[in-house]
């Protein structure tokens, strides 16, 4: 996904569905990094 001098401090997955269903096919996701 992401490509770049980015690394990756911290990733976490969002298991709080909207109104029951996802708007896409992969789960959420907010992603932390440290430059």
């Amino acid at each position: 996904l992401y490509r770049g001098e980015l690394s990756l401090k911290k990733c976490l997955v969002i298991e709080d569905s909207f109104n029951g269903i996802f708007p896409s096919d992969h789960f959420p996701l907010m992603a932390y990094f440290k430059i």
